[in-house]
């Protein structure tokens, strides 16, 4: 007999196909305490800071970034939905993935396209048409417009619909430079059209963003880092999360019977290095396999989905760069202590007791007390 219970919502769907049950556990998101705690970042800073041009999500490959990315925008959404209802041309956020070039450096020129091409689908359904004031992004290309000219056109379709939240997914693909300088050159670009429009643009990619904070000291001072972490094995908080995460992806299994994959949670955690966002897709595969052969899920499914071991090496690497790093912070305040010419942090000094009576020492009978003698010849 299992361990987890079946959440009610599956019972609804065991009379249905196989694709369906599927459709149905693939859209299964958990709220685990990492992935709420960095939406909350991300939420705070765009409500609250003015100043803040650009934000740096970044993590391991499989920790759940683009899940993250998905609820902050819902977040977005319910945070500006009077806006919304008031003004049908306002347009909260949009959501554009970098793509990789296929042959030389990074283009300003299609990201700019790609910005156009969302903005003109709707995805509000009330929304008035986004280009209706200037050309289509078709008759752009046919034209040939430079990338100066796409930017006007950007800066006056972000003004003019209002947008708050620019969403860029797999931003590390920005960094296929010919060199550094050129790079900072990008990312200045970035920092420019936040400041120009007052949109909040939120990059998240994997551990090269790190190298975008590190190039320049403007745009880190107008920058905000949110790092999308592992759960640790050795840690008593994390082990409970995990297991707690396992347990309700299995609660929600099309089966008539959940399976108790808490009785593999070692095997769990080796196969996903404790990230949620490489155990979900992995179980998906073992569903499917095991919905395939009309049995309950079991140790074979998992095994037998299990991403390679040398991917796993890959990502475990990956991970040891991140915490390397992250162990670096007391290090790198030590040196700018240095740079700035101060001194290392103080330890504060035990607070002294105040003076009080000197200690005696009881006298033994017969003894007398301590008197100052006379000296020289006695006087009459």
């Amino acid at each position: 007999m299992s361990e987890v219970t079946q959440h009610p919502s599956v019972q609804a769907v065991l009379e249905q196909p196989i694709p369906q049950r599927m459709e149905f556990f693939r859209n299964r998101v958990i709220g685990h305490r990492i992935l709420v705690q960095v939406r909350d970042e991300i939420l705070a800073a765009i409500r609250l800071d003015a100043e803040l041009s650009l934000i740096f999500l970044h993590g391991p490959t499989g920790a759940g970034k683009t899940t993250v990315v998905k609820k902050s925008r819902n977040d977005v959404r319910k945070l500006f939905e009077l806006d919304a209802a008031k003004d049908p041309s306002f347009i909260p956020d949009i959501y554009v993935k970098v793509w990789p070039p296929e042959v030389g450096p990074f283009s300003f020129r299609d990201l700019y396209l790609s910005f156009l091409d969302v903005l003109e689908e709707p995805h509000l359904e009330n929304r008035v048409p986004t280009l209706a004031v200037e050309e289509s992004a078709k008759s752009v290309r046919s034209r040939g417009k430079s990338a100066t000219e796409l930017r006007r056109m950007v800066v006056s379709s972000f003004k003019r619909h209002r947008l708050r939240v620019l969403f860029l997914d797999e931003a590390q693909h920005m960094e296929s430079v010919a060199s550094g300088k050129s790079f900072l050159a990008q990312l200045n670009t970035l920092k420019t059209l936040a400041d120009e429009t007052g949109v909040v643009i939120v990059l998240s990619g994997t551990q090269d963003l790190l190298q975008m904070l590190e190039l320049n000291g403007q745009l880190a001072r107008r920058s905000m880092e949110c790092l999308f972490g592992r759960y640790l094995p050795h840690d008593e908080a994390d082990r409970q999360e995990f297991a707690n995460i396992v347990a309700s992806f299995a609660s929600h299994v099309p089966m008539p019977e959940a399976p108790d994959l808490l009785k593999h949670l070692a095997l769990a955690y080796e196969g996903s290095l404790g990230l949620v966002g490489c155990f979900k897709p992995w179980l998906n595969r073992a569903v499917a396999r095991a919905l395939d052969r009309a049995r309950i899920l079991a140790e074979q499914d998992l095994t037998a989905t299990m991403l390679t071991s040398g991917a796993r090496l890959r990502i475990a690497q990956e991970i040891q760069n991140y915490e390397i790093q992250a162990s670096q912070e007391g290090a790198n305040r030590a040196e700018i202590r240095k740079l700035l010419g101060l001194r290392s942090a103080p330890v504060p000094a035990e607070p002294k007791a105040p003076p009080g009576p000197a200690a005696t020492r009881p006298r033994a009978v017969g003894e007398r007390n301590p008197t100052r003698d006379p000296v020289g010849p006695e006087r009459p």
